[in-house]
């Protein structure tokens, strides 16, 4: 039995795919804009992610966030506090 993970591609990253096939069908970058709702800078940004590291460049990626300003013992005492 495998244990891979399936990824499912949320709508954002489906739109960058649909972008790069429109893209491969002759469409230029500011009709796929007009198609998608986008600008043509988001579209020029997508095409040169292909460019570099191909079709996972349109892979959405986790975002981060900053990093915790509280230490996790400081984080420990925070319940208390509040109460």
């Amino acid at each position: 039995m495998s244990t891979r993970k399936i990824r499912i591609p949320d709508w954002k990253e489906r739109r960058r795919y649909r972008a790069l096939e429109l893209k491969r069908a002759g469409w230029t970058h500011e009709e796929i804009a007009d198609a998608l709702g986008v600008s043509k800078r988001a579209v020029s940004r997508w095409m040169k992610a292909v460019h570099e590291e191909g079709k996972t460049g349109l892979q959405a990626r986790p975002h981060v966030g900053a990093p915790a300003k509280l230490s996790p013992a400081d984080l420990a005492l925070l319940p208390e506090l509040l109460a």
